[in-house]
């Protein structure tokens, strides 16, 4: 668990580049990936308020060495510089 203030890697430098993290986040990696291999993740999560829950989602892969090694390639940018894919999850009392 990544928490507000931990040292991130940032601009896809793989730690070279760092920044102070503004929220919490989830980091979760395994290396090395064989050739097409597939890995999943679940996570269960328990929003303690009702209304709009944001989640952003991104895939980076080491070494980074071009615009194909992360997804998504644009739009939003994170606190570390790099980009995600928003999902918004309307949580219910």
């Amino acid at each position: 668990m990544i928490e507000i203030g931990d040292e991130l890697g940032s601009n896809y430098t793989g730690g070279i580049e760092t920044i102070q993290a503004k929220y919490p986040s989830i980091e979760a990696m395994n290396r090395p990936i064989p050739s097409g291999a597939e890995f999943n993740m679940e996570l269960l999560i328990t929003p303690d308020k009702t209304g709009p829950f944001v989640i952003y989602v991104k895939n980076v892969a080491i070494p980074h060495i071009s615009d194909d090694s992360h997804y998504p390639r644009q739009g939003i940018v994170d606190h570390q510089n790099e980009f995600v894919q928003k999902f918004t999850i309307e949580v219910n009392p």
